[in-house]
């Protein structure tokens, strides 16, 4: 899993990153065996004008002082077939007031005491809040339990199940969260991200309770002040 993860950001957007993953357990051992000569700083800084020559960074990187809001840095690499499926969704999400729903279960489900936010109440909210927004809006559901969303959320005559981008192809469901009108976002960075890649001035509504309400984790500093916190 953790080699894969700057071959699937290679892959799909056009960045270059070395996959430093795949040697970072051997290098932290390294780093300790050599602490007398490197600069070893732990915590959270912004700050990118570091004076040590040596450096080794590693983290989440859960701040947008570190990027731009400005995303045009930032692009996606589609393949040349994205699906008639997926061509379909967009082409509605052009004609309606379409809002992205992202509903992460799954993994989720296994680590309640650091994800398990009251996601019933954040979703109706959510969506009570879009319709004093958006007259008509289209809800767009993605989500890692399709079965649970489409036995408990939305109107199944009306709104959308986004449920066949899986596995290698799991990266298009960021794609078409981007395009939408509107994103009603999870506690998770796949939607966070589709969320900044989206170019249509988009209403962005996030969980403020980004942790349990338990858990000593504080949310991250990546929501913009144009953001509903909900």
């Amino acid at each position: 899993m953790k080699t894969s993860v700057p071959i699937v950001v290679n892959k799909y957007f056009d960045l270059e990153l070395p996959e430093s993953y795949k040697y970072l357990d051997n290098l932290l051992f390294v780093i300790f065996r050599i602490s007398k000569k490197l600069h070893i700083k732990w915590g959270m800084s912004t700050d990118v004008y570091f004076k040590e020559d040596a450096l080794f960074y590693n983290g989440y990187w859960q701040n947008n002082k570190f990027y731009d809001r400005d995303n045009s840095w930032l692009k996606m690499k589609l393949p040349k077939d994205i699906g008639s499926k997926n061509l379909a969704i967009l082409e509605d999400m052009k004609k309606t007031n379409s809002v992205s729903i992202h509903i992460r279960r799954g993994d989720y489900l296994k680590y309640k005491k650091i994800y398990g936010i009251d996601t019933d109440t954040y979703y109706k909210n959510a969506i009570v809040k879009i319709k004093q927004i958006i007259e008509n809006p289209v809800f767009f559901y993605f989500s890692n339990d399709m079965e649970w969303v489409r036995e408990n959320m939305g109107d199944k005559n009306r709104d959308y199940y986004i449920d066949w981008n899986v596995g290698e192809r799991s990266f298009l469901d960021m794609y078409l969260m981007s395009k939408a009108k509107a994103n009603i976002i999870a506690n998770s960075t796949f939607s966070y991200w589709a969320a900044y890649l989206n170019e249509n001035n988009a209403i962005v509504i996030y969980p403020k309770e980004w942790y349990n309400k338990n858990c000593t984790e504080k949310s991250p500093a990546i929501f913009y002040e144009n953001w509903i916190a909900i």
